[in-house]
């Protein structure tokens, strides 16, 4: 029998987002540039003295992504974040400021009011990887995966087959 209007499977429906959580963050502190934080139960970003940045990374299924919603929980701090997909090579255990990944252009901005922002640009190939770079006067802890509830996620939406 045909699909009725409602149907989960309806090419007509709305796609339901996937929350996906964040299986590696850590931050690179610039103050202690050979150490790594990746256990720490927050994840930092700040631009002033002993600057901190933060990479993400999302392991999402297969397809294409349509969008991507990055939504991180503050736990103190301000200021806006610019986010940045990350281009170079790097994981959770070994990422130190003096061994940062490289980065491509901004592709969004994390406003402090929301703590959420579209990150599709960052996915491709079954992964999204991200940098958190702050900006004008940025010093924000948020939590990270090894936080617990609230860690970094995305709420992804999948183009339908």
């Amino acid at each position: 029998s045909p699909l009725s209007p409602l149907s989960p499977l309806s090419p007509l429906s709305p796609l339901s987002p996937l929350a996906i959580l964040v299986s590696e963050d850590a931050t690179a502190n610039e103050a202690h540039p050979d150490e790594n934080f990746a256990t720490a139960a927050t994840v930092e970003v700040k631009t002033a003295k002993a600057a901190r940045v933060t990479c993400l990374r999302f392991r999402l299924p297969p397809g294409t992504v349509t969008s991507a919603t990055l939504v991180l929980t503050r736990v103190r701090g301000n200021g806006d974040v610019a986010i940045h997909r990350v281009t170079g090579a790097w994981d959770e255990t070994n990422l130190r400021w003096d061994h940062l990944p490289t980065r491509a252009e901004r592709i969004a901005v994390l406003p402090a009011a929301t703590d959420r922002a579209e990150v599709a640009g960052a996915c491709s190939a079954g992964i999204c990887e991200i940098m958190l770079v702050g900006m004008t006067k940025t010093d924000c802890f948020f939590i990270s995966r090894e936080g617990g509830a609230g860690q970094p996620k995305l709420e992804v939406v999948m183009a339908s087959p």
